[in-house]
């Protein structure tokens, strides 16, 4: 709408280049992400790792969640603030 309405007008090639350039901009910002909503929650991350014998997992900063044979599925703690 913008940039038919500037052609439209003979007299103002203004009109076009700032549409142009509004809309060069909006694709650049939402290329970068920049309207994506940031709410401050972190996805867990979780790892699956087998044990040597006698090896232990650090319950301070991992959950296990799951067990399957050997394979222990755990996820990071969120980092307490000291």
């Amino acid at each position: 709408m913008i940039i038919t309405y500037a052609s439209a007008d003979n007299e103002s090639l203004g009109g076009l280049l700032f549409g142009l350039a509004l809309i060069v901009t909006l694709l650049i910002v939402a290329y970068n992400g920049g309207f994506t909503h940031e709410t401050g929650e972190l996805t867990p991350i979780n790892h699956e790792v087998t044990l040597r014998p006698g090896g232990v997992i650090d319950a301070v900063k991992y959950d296990i969640i799951e067990q399957r044979g050997a394979i222990y599925v755990i996820e990071e703690r969120e980092a307490i603030a000291e």
